[in-house]
């Protein structure tokens, strides 16, 4: 019995043929000397690469008996590995060799797995992880697993072209560079990780951690040291992601609440994130965002530029501390933007919007559509973009005005007015179009205020 030698192959394809979780310990073991369970040879498809490996004989106890787990070599056992309860704990792990992994995912080119965790799951649940390791965090395929309960966790590090005989040693030294637990104890699956930073020091070793859980999972994801955490294409009720100086990134979400900070990395948001969100960095970090949907938004950060294409929301807050440049391409709804020192650039209000920048510059092009605006610019210049024709009420208050051709009529109700400091000032009250539809309502007492033309085409082509 212990002679019937197999050919395994196609690691990728052992997940889907993994009826239970079971430990299996490749880590460390020569080509000739591999544990595997005769339960789960339900195919001859299980790894990329060819390996030799006997079938182990299990009695009809699974349950109760626990001396069926041998390791085999050459048809013969050589230890007896560990005690096998598999049905209460359901979990596996696999190492194997360098292998470069076959995966449209930009991330994972050029990278070979190293490590495999496999955990039974309900489906919902939440992921928690507290790790120093790039996290890749993926649902689970729809078409593989329908009943969405299955959680695997794949360690990768770069694929190198090696001889067979110094793939065992390489590997052995990823595998002693880093420890990493992970457990599935009542809905919870936790992921923690360590480095040894009296070796690596504030280093990151190439290693990068792909999670994958059912859609509907929350997630609680913290990284250390230059860690990026990258989550796509997840349902989840509620999303906390918190990156040290690593980058963040957003990829089609979908959630209740989203909650991620970046201390001083960027954060990159693709596609639609649709939620109550609430993103921000810290330091020079940089967000950027294509489409921001949900009923409260909230974007923040400390001295790095912001630009977002598009927000939909019933409420929007965005503020930045300093040495900030937001570009926004449209808002809708009501949006409020706050920064202490930088410049403000909309190419199209939607909704009402009130726009304030202590030192710098603000630019706002507006569209025919019902709003209160009020734009305001302490130390700088402002400029409000009107379509044509317009409906508008405009209060206008500046040191000095510039006007295009199509708004030098304007000129005649400038009047001469002072603030409560006694600074001479500019006013303009005057009805653009049909009175009562919008109010404009614009600050530029220590600067410039334009009023120009701009068509909606030709705000979104610049």
């Amino acid at each position: 019995m212990y002679r019937n030698w197999v050919t395994i192959s196609r690691f990728c394809e052992c997940q889907q043929n993994l009826i239970r979780s079971f430990s299996l310990p490749f880590s460390g073991l020569p080509k000739t000397n591999r544990c595997v369970s005769q339960r789960f040879l339900s195919s001859t498809s299980y790894f990329t690469r060819d390996y030799h490996a006997a079938f182990l004989p299990f009695s009809k106890n699974i349950h109760g008996n626990t001396n069926n787990h041998f390791y085999y070599q050459a048809g013969r056992p050589t230890s007896r590995l560990f005690q096998c309860a598999t049905w209460l704990c359901p979990s596996f792990i696999i190492s194997r060799p360098h292998r470069r992994y076959s995966s449209s995912a930009v991330e994972l080119e050029g990278l070979t797995p190293i490590h495999l965790w496999c955990h039974e799951t309900s489906s919902y649940g939440t992921l928690n992880i507290n790790a120093p390791f790039n996290m890749l965090i993926r649902p689970l395929n729809y078409e593989k697993y329908p009943e969405m309960n299955r959680a695997f966790v794949k360690f990768f590090v770069p694929a190198t072209e090696e001889d067979d005989s110094e793939e065992g040693s390489k590997r052995s030294r990823w595998l002693d560079l880093y420890k990493m637990k992970t457990s599935f104890v009542q809905g919870h699956l936790t992921l923690t990780g360590k480095l040894p930073k009296d070796i690596l020091g504030e280093r990151l070793p190439p290693i990068t951690c792909l999670v994958e859980v059912p859609i509907k999972f929350n997630i609680n994801v913290k990284v250390d040291g230059e860690a990026n955490v990258s989550v796509s294409n997840m349902e989840s009720d509620n999303i906390f992601i918190k990156c040290q100086n690593g980058k963040c990134l957003l990829n089609n979400i979908k959630t209740g609440k989203l909650d991620a900070y970046s201390e001083t990395g960027p954060l990159e948001c693709l596609g639609v994130l649709q939620g109550n969100i609430r993103i921000g960095c810290g330091g020079d970090g940089t967000l950027k965002a294509q489409r921001l949907l949900g009923p409260d938004i909230k974007c923040r950060t400390e001295s790095g530029n912001i630009d977002i294409a598009d927000v939909y929301s019933e409420e929007t807050i965005i503020t930045a501390s300093e040495k900030t440049v937001l570009r926004l391409r449209s808002c809708h709804g009501k949006t409020t933007i706050n920064i202490n020192s930088g410049n403000i650039n909309i190419k199209s209000v939607e909704g009402n919007l009130e726009a304030i920048t202590q030192l710098g510059d603000v630019e706002v092009g507006l569209t025919n559509t019902k709003k209160e605006v009020y734009a305001c610019s302490k130390h700088g210049d402002v400029i409000i973009g009107l379509p044509k024709p317009a409906d508008m009420d405009l209060d206008l208050l500046a040191a000095g005005f510039s006007l295009s051709k199509d708004f030098t009529y304007l000129l005649k109700s400038v009047e001469k007015t002072t603030d409560h400091t006694r600074l001479p000032l500019m006013a303009i009250e005057e009805t653009v179009g049909k009175r009562g539809i919008s109010i404009i309502t614009a600050d530029a007492k220590m600067g410039i205020l334009s009023i120009k033309y701009q068509d909606w085409l030709s705000s979104m082509l610049q």
